[in-house]
């Protein structure tokens, strides 16, 4: 039979208050106490029963989240980064994937806004131009200024809506980094596959990738750009039409998926990477180490994102603070480079780190 938090209770020594409080953090216990709580609670493997917390108050302990997809690594990571944290406590997470669509957004925002979660965490795609765009806004704004005021995290874009609080990287300076890496290694002629220009952080990238060229004195060249969708199938057709129409030496792609298909496309044209064309996506996702040349990439932190999100949304249950929506929290990147724009960089690969 599982452990009980009168178990808890009696092994720690303390009140099943005692016990309660410090799960939910609603009041003050001493350090001591909660130390003794804590390894109770691994002694026992006690696992809260959320359903029993729902029946003494208004809160539903279920955290509501919304991404585009759970198969793409760096979704993969921040949904994990979501679940270690919410594994922690008494939460339980209600998750919807959109694929990219934002009727089914808009579908998911709409459940939540019936069912009423204690959270919302949602990537969104919307745009005050696209179709169900406005819908999706507006949901998000209903469910912060309903009755019970539901918290909502934004990731990878800064929503400006009070009660929202963003956490995102900062893809701009993501960019201009990235650009300036290919500067230093000689390249003049550098090309951007970009993501869908409807999102944020498809603009900073492009921005980011602007700002690099003008501050290193090399002259834009709008023949250089390609509007990709952040998939290998469109890395690939933006590289073959850049091969034909330029003479670029190096490709910044908007995401790795996008640097994959830029690295087939090249092998397939007969070009060598990186002698003729240096590559570099960003997230950092496995597949990059694993095809022929690795490819470079910038580290994008999912997984640390997803446990910052999960953090601040008990900070909001628990503790009532409130998000701020002015001001959004930027997760550091790092460039990993590898064989597509550095031929002699050793290429190292652990799937059981991922």
């Amino acid at each position: 039979m599982p452990a009980s938090i009168k178990d808890v209770a009696k092994l720690a020594g303390v009140s099943q208050a005692t016990v309660s409080n410090v799960r939910t953090g609603n009041k003050y216990v001493r350090p001591e106490l909660v130390a003794r709580v804590n390894d109770a609670i691994e002694q026992l493997g006690y696992i809260p029963n959320p359903m029993a917390s729902r029946l003494r108050g208004n809160r539903s302990f279920v955290v509501g989240v919304i991404l585009p997809t759970f198969y793409h690594p760096f979704h993969a990571g921040i949904l994990k980064g979501i679940q270690d944290v919410a594994l922690g406590s008494e939460y339980l997470i209600n998750v919807y994937a959109t694929g990219s669509d934002l009727k089914r957004e808009y579908d998911s925002l709409v459940r939540f806004l019936y069912s009423m979660p204690d959270g919302v965490i949602i990537s969104s795609y919307a745009n005050d131009e696209a179709e169900y765009g406005r819908e999706c806004f507006a949901t998000i704004k209903e469910l912060v200024s309903s009755k019970k005021k539901v918290p909502v995290i934004s990731l990878e874009r800064h929503l400006l809506i009070p009660g929202v609080e963003s956490i995102l990287s900062d893809y701009e300076q993501a960019a201009y980094d990235t650009v300036k890496y290919l500067i230093g290694l000689g390249h003049k002629e550098i090309a951007h596959i970009s993501g869908p220009m409807a999102r944020d952080d498809s603009i900073k990238r492009y921005q980011g990738y602007l700002r690099a060229l003008k501050e290193h004195n090399l002259p834009f060249n709008p023949a250089y750009v390609r509007n990709g969708l952040f998939t290998p199938e469109s890395g690939y057709a933006c590289t073959r039409d850049l091969m034909l129409k330029t003479d670029v030496t190096a490709i910044f792609a908007a995401n790795d998926e996008t640097g994959i298909g830029a690295i087939k496309a090249l092998k397939d044209l007969g070009r060598r990477i990186p002698q003729d064309v240096a590559v570099i996506g960003v997230d950092n996702i496995y597949a990059g180490t694993l095809i022929e040349p690795s490819l470079s990439t910038v580290d994008v932190p999912g997984y640390q994102m997803g446990r910052m999100a999960m953090s601040r949304m008990l900070d909001f249950t628990n503790d009532h603070q409130s998000p701020n929506h002015k001001k959004p929290t930027y997760l550091s990147t790092t460039i990993v480079p590898r064989k597509s724009t550095e031929a002699d960089r050793e290429t190292t690969w652990d799937l059981y780190d991922w």
